[in-house]
């Protein structure tokens, strides 16, 4: 099922070369711009924009939330790859669309895909409609991933996973954290 549902997505690959460059964009640079935007808006525009002081540092520790879950996601799932190197699937099955380059053994989970979704996730808790925005784009990735032919959809379900659990840990550690304070 894994390798059929790849197949799905991966042999669209090559029949529109909007389609290919739309799935590269967002498989090689949209996490990185979504990402720059988010922090923009998390630590400059929001906190700016506060209407007291109170709800000013209530954004500050939102927007520390989600880079630490950010950051803990993306560990987590370097940690991952190094104690479970998996083939990618341009190395094990045939007839593959490779439209980026990847290291062809570090397949699990799907960093683009835990990324993307642990700020989807973290910025949910806070900001619900700018979450489910961001749910979709995590969508996006995760299935840009596959399209390029990098990753099974087993390492971006993993990576999905991976990104709220994370970021689940992380709003429930803060939240009994700074409940006991107050």
């Amino acid at each position: 099922m894994n390798t059929a549902i790849f197949y799905f997505f991966n042999t669209l690959a090559g029949r529109s070369s909007a389609l290919d460059r739309c799935g590269v964009f967002i498989t090689n640079y949209a996490l990185y711009i979504v990402g720059a935007i988010l922090m923009y808006y998390l630590f400059i525009y929001a906190p700016r924009h506060a209407s007291s002081p109170r709800s000013m540092l209530e954004r500050d520790g939102e927007a520390v939330r989600v880079l630490v879950s950010t950051f803990l996601a993306w560990a987590a799932t370097y940690v991952l790859k190094v104690l479970t190197p998996a083939p990618r699937p341009f190395v094990t099955l045939d007839h593959v669309h490779q439209l980026v380059h990847a290291a062809a053994f570090e397949s699990f989970p799907s960093g683009h895909a835990t990324v993307a979704m642990a700020m989807a996730t973290a910025v949910f808790f806070y900001h619900r409609r700018l979450g489910w925005w961001l749910i979709v784009y995590a969508l996006l990735v995760g299935i840009s991933r596959i399209y390029v032919g990098v990753h099974y959809p087993s390492d971006v379900l993993a990576g999905w996973a991976l990104g709220f659990l994370v970021s689940r840990f992380i709003h429930v550690i803060f939240s009994k954290k700074f409940s006991n304070v107050a």
